[in-house]
């Protein structure tokens, strides 16, 4: 047998550890620090280290105590950078579909993963009014948002045989970071970008947004996408979703996107209603950030 094959008993000695050290954290969370005592110093002494020439056993799990100590954990006290839910339950799905290991590229390479994905994205565009909407889950919003900006582009400045042309699109100063970096791997350039002041709740100014567009356009520039938020990272707010949609439909041509959280969306002004009317009156593409969700799943 193979070196590199570990016996029946093996495993379940190596997946009772494993999962006796999850539960001890799941039972300890509420009591552990929000912020590890830690420092970049003592992470390098404790996982900078040569690579193995052989493997090492059992004993590998010896770091799994070290790995929890230096690690904040998501309790209800951590408040900075989105992380997702923590639930359990999802950490045991995400275990066995771990082990099932499926490649989603096509329904014939994983059925019933495919045919899952589906079913949850269904559920997802029914939440927002959106049903019979189809699409993707992936592996956050940062990709969410670089694929829907690459839809709207192609549709509006083609790009896939050419090469990219010059185009531009809007958003607020709120919106999240990955909409700039998407829009420089896409050959658009950061500078490209229009940012649109916001009012007094840190929502877009639909005025200024007009004045934005009107001026791009008396100059001949191409607009691709005009991007609303659902939910900003730094304060929560939700840009007015219909006032901007409305706008889209008088303007005619442009993509709109909705980003950020798909259920976030159904809080505040504009709500499930505004991502509806997104996506079915101002010729809409939605691309909701899916934080909790993994493809694989």
């Amino acid at each position: 047998m193979s070196h590199l094959q570990v016996f029946p008993s093996e495993f379940r000695r190596l997946l009772d550890a494993v999962m006796a050290a999850a539960n001890d954290f799941v039972e300890t969370i509420d009591d552990r620090r929000t912020m590890p005592a830690t420092s970049g110093q003592m992470t390098t002494a404790a996982f900078d280290r040569p690579a193995p020439e052989e493997g090492l056993g059992m004993a590998v799990l010896d770091d799994l105590e070290v790995i929890t100590n230096h690690s904040r954990p998501g309790t209800g006290r951590l408040f900075p950078y989105v992380v997702g839910s923590g639930e359990p339950v999802a950490a045991l799905g995400d275990l066995y579909a771990s082990f099932l290991n499926q490649n989603l590229t096509a329904w014939r390479s994983a059925p019933a993963a495919v045919a899952i994905e589906r079913t949850v994205v269904r559920w997802l565009a029914e939440a927002v009014g959106c049903s019979g909407f189809t699409g993707s889950l992936t592996s956050g919003g940062s990709l969410a948002n670089l694929m829907g900006l690459a839809m709207a582009r192609e549709a509006k400045a083609p790009a896939n045989e050419d090469g990219a042309e010059a185009c531009v699109a809007y958003a607020s100063q709120e919106v999240h970071m990955s909409i700039p970096k998407a829009l420089a791997l896409l050959g658009v350039g950061r500078a490209n970008l229009r940012l649109v002041p916001v009012d007094e709740r840190f929502r877009i100014d639909v005025s200024a947004l007009a004045d934005a567009v009107a001026g791009d356009r008396n100059e001949g520039r191409r607009a691709i996408a005009i991007i609303a938020s659902a939910g900003t990272t730094n304060t929560g707010a939700i840009d007015p979703l219909t006032d901007v949609a409305e706008a889209v439909w008088r303007w005619r041509g442009d993509h709109l996107m909705a980003t950020r959280r798909a259920m976030g969306a159904k809080v505040g002004t504009g709500g499930s209603a505004g991502v509806a009317w997104l996506a079915k009156r101002a010729n809409a593409l939605i691309f909701p950030e899916l934080w909790t969700a993994r493809s694989r799943v």
